[in-house]
């Protein structure tokens, strides 16, 4: 007989101070998990935010030295009580959830260097230090717990726009680059698409079908964040297809070689973040 599995509820709940006392226990525990491979780990989220309204389940960024090499660690982390997800829709990324419907942890594990790791501590530190905003936020959140308390994923895209403008404000200027796996992650892609647009000199338009814009925005990003464009230019394959550009990717760090749409968003006077999106079920325009 098969077992119903239990559905994840959202609830927002008052700041509980004991929050970062649960998160330094386990940062403990998962640094001998991922042995001398883990250099540090930080308390992100809204449990790191004193007196914010959070889901009780505690983020945390552990950082290592060679994202590879996590994979081999996931025994321990299943010890420990995690479930690897893999990169989950963020390429260069592990994640792991510990709890599964009743969750109480997430781990993001990333690699030194990773601006998503600069980009998380940079929405905390904003958020801890700024109550108009943080009220704000809680406001958000708990609006969307109440509309959408057992569909996750409206939850998440719904405070999409909010920590974009905070990402400005904190001064985040890094790469990002995010897979949309979903129709509607694809639909809030579309939304960013209609704000966010590149200009000519500068990198304004983006025309579906030019390639040789591509090229130069690939050439702007390598010169502005080496590290992560220079393994997009060893390992990519750029092409034209769908009516768009679109690249096939077959980095170490993705299980399969799957061809994805690139779209940018503008982040301040320059183009930084891209949006991914799997181009088998979705189409630009």
């Amino acid at each position: 007989m098969s077992v119903k599995q239990e559905q994840y509820l959202i609830k927002v709940v008052s700041y509980d101070s004991n929050w970062p006392v649960q998160f330094e226990q386990e940062a403990e525990r998962i640094k001998k998990a991922l042995g001398s491979n883990c250099i540090e780990i930080h308390h992100i989220g809204s449990t790191s935010v004193p007196d914010l309204v959070a889901k009780p389940v505690i983020d945390m960024i552990p950082v290592v030295l060679d994202i590879s090499k996590v994979d081999g660690a996931n025994a321990a982390m299943r010890a420990l009580g995690y479930e690897a997800k893999g990169e989950y829709g963020i390429p260069f990324r592990r994640y792991f959830q510990k709890g599964d419907n009743r969750r109480t942890h997430h781990a993001h594990i990333f690699e030194l260097g990773n601006s998503e790791i600069d980009r998380h501590l940079k929405f905390r530190d904003w958020m801890r230090v700024h109550p108009k905003d943080r009220e704000a936020y809680a406001r958000l959140k708990q609006e969307l717990a109440r509309q959408y308390s057992d569909d996750i994923t409206a939850y998440c895209l719904g405070k999409e726009d909010f920590i974009a403008t905070i990402d400005k404000k904190a001064g985040f200027n890094g790469l990002r680059m995010v897979k949309a796996l979903t129709t509607r992650e694809w639909d809030k892609v579309r939304h960013f698409r209609q704000f966010y647009f590149l200009t000519k000199q500068g990198f304004l338009i983006l025309i579906p079908g030019l390639l040789s814009i591509m090229r130069m925005f690939i050439l702007f990003y390598f010169k502005e964040v080496k590290s992560q464009v220079m393994l997009i230019c060893n390992y990519g394959l750029i092409t034209e297809r769908h009516y768009g550009l679109s690249l096939s990717m077959n980095l170490k760090e993705t299980i399969n070689m799957v061809p994805v749409f690139w779209h940018y968003v503008k982040n301040g006077s320059k183009v930084r973040a891209i949006r991914v999106c799997m181009s088998s079920r979705h189409q630009m325009l």
